[in-house]
């Protein structure tokens, strides 16, 4: 349960301490703050205060690389473009509260107060709350608190907020700005900081402020399509084809970007452009098709289609604490999810899974359509082909495959760590054809193939795999599938996973090789219509993309 205690203006401790209930968490809710219902909701509320993330006028701008731990030192919360972005446990915020006589002036002042009469506090990555404006703190309050706080965070506040406090040590990081590294050997006076510090922070961030704002203007009738990795593959690949094929756009310019030209694109409509030459072309297009995240470059004007690729059982982005990436990577998520901010549609293979990617993308429900995914609805229409046989004989021969032997597909998904592949060598009745992950560049045991996944789900018998999303697929062509977790607890600890859709595998998940492989030989058949494609065309993303041309064009 969260309390929302309206901020109604000035209010002491102990007022403040009489509107909080027991055993609740708290929000104090300023008039310059909204609220994402759905990013709260996805919290796991806490025994200790819980920081969150958010935005300014809708945008991501902050430094934060903190949202990778549990928990950590309060000091870290602390930076001159600090909102009031908090989620207060309401029994620890009561005994700090009580018999203190400080009136706090806004949201602000209270979360500064805590946070330094706090050791650790929690962090959750969620995009919680968008802020109109940055809250000015009370410079009285300041004034008090620099008496006692530490730590070069609080320098760096105090002075910008025009309060001086002892020179605090700091070591210099990827994050450091340019005035920091001046002022650490001279000091400098307050309102010329502030002005340093806007400046060297603007310079900061400057390589993606694109990604912020793009300014509109007339655009071409253009469809371009960047597939995964700039590879002619997967949603992108099957939406393509039969976007060629639909007579509506036969007088629009197709293109795919693509560094390796298939052979498939000649016989179509559509124009390969090597990742080089596609800029002018990707900035000017009416509609530009993804399948993942953009890359940092990504300038466009027209309306942006994302058509994903796979629905997600491992956690992503905001769901997942990503400690790695959040540690590693250069301002990471203020990359990554400034590139989501030029999502016009997002498009997902059924309903069940809208939700997720609202709350692992801060997504409004109404840019989710579940049209379904291409390559599933490809993959539906092989099935029904007469000539399915013709291609599961030429499979085998081109393996020497035993044809009195079923096909096993392994799939395995790609881990940031080594994991020992899985032995087949006891399924007597089984060949096994593997298709690793592209990423991935750990062996696997089995006939390694260079064909299409789609065209092995549909000749294949049954379907190994871990933590891929390909299981879907499998399902919605009623294969019998397999999912090997024996590095859950592994698992969980560098990605995590999603609750609800495990539990709907959970009949098909194994912690144990050995009862794994017993099942595979046995032939036990578990069915699931939960997050499972049944739709059948791409006539609703063609319906999108004309619309959205049209739309464009017109202005």
């Amino acid at each position: 349960m969260v309390q929302i205690i309206k901020w109604k203006g000035s209010i002491s401790a102990g007022d403040l301490y009489e509107l909080i209930q027991l055993d609740t968490h708290v929000i104090l809710k300023c008039d310059v703050m909204v609220i994402n219902e759905h990013q709260l909701n996805a919290i796991p509320m806490h025994s200790n205060h819980i920081f969150v993330d958010y935005t300014v006028h809708n945008k991501y701008i902050n430094f934060y690389h903190c949202f990778g731990n549990k928990e950590i030192c309060s000091n870290e919360v602390v930076q001159p473009y600090l909102c009031a972005s908090c989620i207060y446990n309401s029994n620890l915020l009561k005994s700090q509260l009580k018999d203190i006589d400080i009136t706090f002036k806004q949201p602000i002042d209270v979360m500064l107060y805590i946070l330094s009469q706090t050791d650790t506090i929690a962090t959750d990555g969620h995009i919680v709350f968008n802020f109109n404006s940055y809250a000015e703190p009370d410079r009285r309050l300041l004034i008090q608190l620099a008496k006692y706080v530490s730590g070069y965070s609080w320098q760096q506040y105090m002075q910008y907020y025009r309060v001086m406090i002892a020179r605090q040590p700091f070591n210099e990081s990827p994050y450091t700005l340019l005035i920091d590294k001046f002022n650490k050997n001279v000091k400098l006076p307050s309102l010329l900081y502030r002005a340093l510090y806007q400046w060297s922070f603007r310079r900061k961030i400057a390589p993606y402020q694109h990604l912020l704002t793009e300014v509109r203007h007339t655009v071409n009738e253009y469809i371009v399509f960047m597939g995964f990795d700039y590879e002619f593959r997967g949603n992108s690949k099957y939406l393509a084809e039969t976007i060629s094929r639909d007579a509506r756009f036969k007088h629009y310019k197709i293109y795919f970007v693509c560094d390796a030209p298939p052979t498939p694109l000649i016989n179509l409509n559509i124009e390969v452009i090597a990742v080089k030459d596609a800029k002018a072309i990707i900035e000017n297009a009416g509609v530009v098709v993804l399948e993942s995240f953009p890359p940092d470059d990504f300038y466009t004007n027209g309306t942006v289609i994302n058509l994903w690729h796979g629905t997600p059982i491992k956690q992503l982005f905001l769901d997942s604490r990503e400690p790695e990436q959040n540690a590693s990577i250069f301002l990471y998520r203020l990359r990554k999810y400034n590139k989501l901010r030029r999502t016009d549609y997002f498009i997902t293979d059924t309903t069940d899974a809208n939700h997720l990617f609202a709350s692992a993308f801060n997504i409004q429900t109404e840019n989710i359509i579940a049209a379904g995914y291409p390559r599933v609805h490809y993959l539906k229409s092989l099935i029904r082909q007469d000539n399915l046989e013709n291609l599961r004989d030429e499979v085998y021969k081109k393996y020497q495959l035993d044809k009195h032997k079923q096909l096993l597909l392994y799939l395995p998904t790609w881990k940031s760590y080594d994991y020992e592949s899985v032995d087949f060598s006891s399924l007597l009745h089984y060949e096994v054809i593997a298709k690793p992950h592209p990423e991935s560049k750990q062996s696997v045991n089995g006939i390694v193939s260079d064909l299409p996944t789609e065209d092995l789900l549909a000749i294949c018998d049954a379907v190994i795999t871990d933590y891929s999303s390909v299981v879907f697929d499998a399902l919605a062509i009623n294969k019998r599938c397999y999912m090997l977790m024996d590095d859950y607890d592994q698992y969980m600890a560098t990605r995590g996973v999603y609750d609800d859709v495990i539990e709907t595998l959970s009949p098909m998940i194994y912690t144990s090789r050995k009862d794994l492989l017993k099942a595979i030989e046995s032939g036990i058949h578990y069915k699931t219509n939960h997050f499972v494609n049944v739709t059948h065309s791409n006539q609703s993303i063609h319906d999108l993309i004309l619309q959205s041309l049209n739309n464009r064009t017109s202005h």
